[in-house]
């Protein structure tokens, strides 16, 4: 009785209510008198319920514990046991062991196994084979086992091949062949109506349209389709939630970061677990560490890395140490960034087709270098030239492998070496604003907003350095300005606020409300306490923007070098500004701006501010 409401939830796409009873089945197994092939039955459906059910942990236990009992030698069974066993380790996010679990079942179909059990462990191989990046070794595999299925008439095996074997034709340049094999797998599997396959041809489908062939909205819609797919068929909580994250970081990519925190916080809600968590964790790091949340960025990267530690493969590992070398970067923090950069190519697998994965990795490499450039003079800073070199030849490695790929990745692996580009000529000292520029129009071209406004950014500082007032930089830093506000980018944000400040340029408020912390003003313009006006109008923004470094204690050297002017203009505008307040020196002067800055004196009245006590 047990083991039939386990099949009707099963047909139910009850996976979770399967599990329970395929579980109840196995202790009543032990209380009364059943063959070793009827427990290793009752074993091995368990495990797939779990499976199914996103309980990767229980399936795991259940499947090793069935393995023990068979023989190492050759075997069909042994073989298809095995393949099972690195479907699930994938699913749980053991990528590095489902590889070598695969291979394993590889070795074990003898030579007489039937073509359907050979296709199978084929494709297996070929799937574990694309979780790790290395596309050209999974599609020989998916060709493989397609042959094996065409020779024998196995039409329903195709629904398992297809997707895999469209996948890497898409990535190695041929996106029609590859898009055209996808969809006849999924025709094919949507015919036989198995929630797994169906499942598998919608998550590459998604996974090919929001990654390497760059077609965002495309994927956006088909990856929220699938997902409405995946909860009528039993499996939201494992391949549903896998789609929300492809579909969360596509909106992260072309901008709609509102969206993609939305949605991870809906999927997150569904508790998953395996791979499928941990994408969506990467997904809401990603949306922290770049909305300025820092504090909670590191606590969840913490927690990230705890769960990845020792199992998952680099398609985690390597957005992990970028997220973390980026974090270190906005808290100022280069030489840290450097070793999870290092940490990161370290790890990176060989023979990894991943360009489009690790080029971004490569040049937070470099950024991490060049912000340690600028803080070459404090004790321990400054950049590793031989690790510049050493990051050099990576990206020329990325940038021969990619010439192989769709031009889609080429053109994501070109974007990142023309930021690395740039980022070199800050690190020799001379930010180059046509560098940026040509950085700023690829990302552009892919539609990608937010590495476009980064390097809008270091244009405009690029060419207020080589000219304080120089043209065209008032408005590509108002352009950056206002999309990194759109974006809720609070990370890339303060830096051009800070940027305005120094350059003495007035951003304009942009039409929307601002996400979370406002920009910093020049300097307070608040009514004076007694009049309500502001005791600061007569000075220019300029001087406001030298009065603000007065009050830091900055020397005229240091205010000429972060306001981009000369010393010799310094010191006219401190002589206006002690002229126009009336006060002696600049001591008063930064105490002026500071007595601006209190609280209204209360019952006491107001008070002037040139009052020296």
């Amino acid at each position: 009785a047990t083991i039939t409401v386990a099949e009707d939830a099963e047909r139910a796409f009850g996976f979770a209510e399967a599990q329970e009873n395929w579980l109840r089945a196995l202790e009543l197994a032990d209380r009364v008198r059943v063959t070793d092939e009827v427990r290793s039955q009752l074993q091995e459906r368990a495990a797939r319920a779990a499976h199914l059910a996103g309980d990767h942990d229980q399936a795991l236990s259940l499947l090793q514990r069935r393995l023990a009992s068979l023989p190492p030698a050759p075997d069909t069974a042994a073989a298809l046991l095995h393949n099972e066993l690195g479907r699930y380790l994938a699913a749980s996010g053991e990528e590095r062991r489902a590889v070598a679990t695969h291979a394993r079942a590889v070795t074990l179909l003898p030579d007489d196994a039937a073509p359907a059990a050979r296709a199978t462990v084929l494709l297996g191989h070929a799937d574990a084979l694309e979780a790790v990046g290395r596309y050209g070794d999974s599609r020989d595999q998916a060709a493989a086992a397609l042959k094996v299925a065409q020779d024998a008439g196995l039409e329903s095996a195709k629904a398992r091949i297809l997707p895999t074997l469209g996948f890497s034709l898409a990535y190695f340049g041929q996106p029609d062949a590859g898009l055209a094999a996808m969809m006849e797998g999924l025709r094919v599997a949507e015919a036989s109506g198995v929630p797994h396959d169906i499942a598998d041809a919608y998550v590459h489908l998604c996974n090919l349209l929001c990654g390497p062939l760059n077609r965002l909205s495309e994927g956006i819609d088909v990856g929220r389709r699938a997902a409405a797919v995946m909860n009528g068929l039993g499996l939201g909580r494992t391949y549903g939630v896998t789609l929300q994250a492809l579909v969360a970081n596509a909106l992260f990519r072309i901008g709609d970061w509102r969206a993609a925190g939305e949605l991870v916080d809906t999927a997150l809600a569904a508790t998953p677990t395996g791979t499928a968590a941990l994408q969506l964790r990467l997904a809401r790091c990603r949306l922290l560490v770049n909305g300025a949340d820092f504090d909670a960025a590191e606590r969840n990267l913490d927690a990230l890395e705890a769960l990845c530690a020792q199992t998952v493969g680099p398609r985690f590992q390597i957005p992990l140490v970028t997220l973390r070398a980026g974090l270190a970067m906005w808290r100022h923090r280069p030489a840290q960034a450097r070793r999870f950069v290092a940490q990161g190519l370290e790890g990176a697998p060989a023979g990894s087709d991943d360009v489009w994965v690790l080029a971004p990795l490569v040049w937070h490499g470099f950024r991490a270098e060049a912000d340690a450039m600028e803080l070459a003079a404090r004790p321990g800073h400054g950049p590793d030239r031989e690790w510049v070199t050493r990051l050099q030849e990576r990206m020329d490695e990325l940038v021969r492998r990619a010439q192989t790929a769709a031009p889609e990745v080429r053109a994501s692996v070109l974007g990142y070496h023309r930021l690395c580009d740039a980022e070199t000529s800050r690190i020799n000292g001379r930010s180059d604003p046509l560098l940026w520029q040509l950085a700023a129009s690829i990302w552009e071209e892919n539609l990608h907003p937010y590495p476009a406004a980064y390097a809008h950014f270091r244009q405009a500082e690029a060419l207020y350095t080589v000219r304080a007032h120089a043209a065209g930089a008032d408005g590509v830093l108002i352009g950056a300005h206002q999309v990194a506000h759109r974006l809720g980018a609070r990370s890339l944000l303060e830096q051009i606020e800070t940027l305005a400040h120094r350059a003495g340029v007035a951003l304009p408020l942009p039409a929307s409300a601002a996400p979370g912390r406002p920009g910093r003003p020049t300097v307070p313009a608040a009514p004076h306490p007694a009049t309500g006006s502001d005791p600061l109008e007569v000075l220019t923004e300029r001087e406001r923007a030298v009065l603000t470094c007065l009050a830091e204690g900055r020397t005229n050297r240091q205010i000429a070098r972060i306001l981009f002017i000369s010393e010799k203009t310094v010191s006219v505008h401190v002589s206006h500004i002690l002229t126009k307040l009336g006060v002696q020196s600049r001591v008063h002067a930064a105490m002026y701006l500071h007595r601006l800055e209190q609280p209204p004196a209360g019952d006491d009245g107001p008070r002037d501010p040139r009052d020296p006590h």
